[in-house]
C-alpha cells in the first residue's frame, strides 16, 4: 500500500470516494446528481491525496474495509470506499474479488471479458450478478451496505458504454448489456446504485 498525505483542508460536510477509478467516481457522482441529494463528493486526486492500496482480501466486504481505512488518518470528513464485482453462477462465483484482475496482470477490461467469454463458451446456464459493498465512515462512525443486480452473462460483447464487464452482462427483465445503456439508465438499475440507496437510508436514519 502506497500513500501520502498531500492535504489537511477537509470538512465533515465532504464525502471522500476512496479510489481512483474514475468510472466509479463519475457514476457515484451521477447518483447524487439525479436524486438530487446535494452531497459533495470528491476523488481522491481532487483531495490532493495519493494512494494505492493493495486489494488483498479474499471477500469484498474486507477489500472495502481496506480501502476505507486506509484513509482514516488521511482525511477528516466522511470517506466511502467501494469494492465491486461480478459473480457468475457457474464458475463457482468466479471472477468475484478477482473481476479487476481476472486476466492477470497488466490490468485490462477487454483481456478481462475475453476470458470470461472464452472460459463460458460452451456453458449454457449463464446466470451471473454484480454486487457493490460500500463501507466507510460517516460523522466518524462505521458503516456498510450492500447492493446487488441479477442478470446473465451475454454471448459476446455488445455497446461501447460503461466500463468492465457492462459489454457481457444483461441486467434481469432487460435485453440489452450494461454497455448499451446510457448513464442515465444503468445508473437508476446498477448494484452501486442499490448500495448508494442503502447508504441514503443509512444517513437518513442518522440525521
Amino acid at each position: 500500500m502506497k500513500m501520502e498525505k498531500l492535504s489537511e483542508k477537509t470538512t465533515q460536510s465532504e464525502w471522500l470516494i476512496a479510489s481512483n477509478n474514475q468510472h466509479k467516481i463519475d457514476e457515484i457522482k451521477l447518483f447524487f446528481l439525479q436524486r438530487g441529494i446535494k452531497i459533495k463528493t470528491l476523488s481522491l486526486k481532487e483531495a490532493g491525496i495519493q494512494m494505492d492500496v493493495d486489494e488483498s482480501e479474499n471477500t469484498f466486504e474486507g477489500n472495502a474495509w481496506l480501502k476505507a481505512d486506509a484513509l482514516k488518518g488521511l482525511w477528516n470528513g466522511n470517506i466511502l470506499a467501494d469494492d465491486s464485482g461480478l459473480c457468475v453462477d457457474a464458475l463457482n462465483g468466479a471472477p468475484g474479488v478477482h473481476s479487476a484482475r481476472y486476466a492477470g496482470e497488466p490490468t485490462s477490461h477487454a483481456n478481462n471479458v475475453s476470458k470470461l467469454l472464452d472460459e463460458m463458451k460452451s456453458v449454457l446456464d449463464r446466470k451471473a450478478f454484480f454486487v457493490t459493498v460500500l463501507a466507510g465512515y460517516y460523522n466518524g462512525m462505521p458503516f456498510e451496505v450492500k447492493g446487488h443486480v441479477f442478470g446473465k452473462i451475454a454471448r459476446m460483447p455488445m455497446g461501447w458504454d460503461g466500463f468492465g464487464y457492462d459489454p457481457v452482462f444483461i441486467p434481469n427483465k432487460c435485453s440489452r448489456t450494461f454497455a448499451e445503456l446510457s448513464h442515465d439508465e444503468k445508473n437508476l438499475l446498477s448494484h452501486r446504485a442499490a448500495a448508494l440507496e442503502q447508504l441514503v437510508l443509512k444517513i437518513k436514519g442518522c440525521a
